[in-house]
């Protein structure tokens, strides 16, 4: 099933479940949610649902490869119109988490998470918001990272990888460090 991609969890998940062609109740049903699970994100009311609620959800929708991948990074990172304004342009900075449960599609707590994943990410990322929106997020502090990062230490790793897949040397700089020097001068006023 392919669906349109859209910019807020609220219309991913109503999108996907009309091409399933589902009412509220039969994907509750489906997913073993209650009705309210399905019908407050819809309305927007709900806009960063549990991890475990996006996978139930994505399963009983049947949703694989790039529309899972839509599905639940619109769940993580809701994406609002408001992009388009200067607040976003001159501030807006997305982090990857490099925590395995939230880069990958199954969220499980899993070091054997290839850098890939992260790649994938990233790649999505600035597909969804531009190079000068996105940066690591790395959250060093107690998550489960990649062994193939493991700390601080294996950065290199994920920058290599990243040249690999073609960002240069200047896409790089922005990922590592320039965009979110770029948010905390304009928000400091310096």
């Amino acid at each position: 099933m392919n669906v349109q991609r859209s910019r807020t969890f609220a219309s991913v998940l109503k999108r996907h479940r009309d091409a399933a062609a589902l009412t509220q109740e039969e994907l509750a049903r489906q997913a073993r949610l209650g009705v309210r699970t399905i019908s407050n994100p819809e309305r927007g009311v709900n806009k960063a649902p549990y991890r475990s609620t996006v996978r139930q959800l994505a399963d009983a929708l049947e949703l694989s490869g790039g529309d899972r991948g839509e599905f639940q990074a619109s769940a993580l990172h809701p994406v609002e119109q408001s992009w388009c304004g200067d607040q976003a342009v001159n501030r807006a900075v997305i982090g990857l988490n490099f925590a395995v449960n939230f880069l990958r599609e199954d969220a499980a707590r899993d070091a054997n998470t290839p850098l890939e994943v992260m790649v994938r990410q990233i790649d999505y990322l600035v597909g969804r918001a531009g190079i000068d929106r996105v940066g690591f997020g790395s959250d060093f502090d107690g998550v489960l990272i990649p062994n193939g990062i493991g700390d601080v230490s294996g950065l290199p790793k994920l920058m290599s990888a990243l040249r690999d897949r073609g960002y240069d040397d200047q896409a790089l700089s922005k990922l590592a460090h320039e965009n979110w020097l770029r948010v905390l001068r304009k928000t400091w006023g310096e």
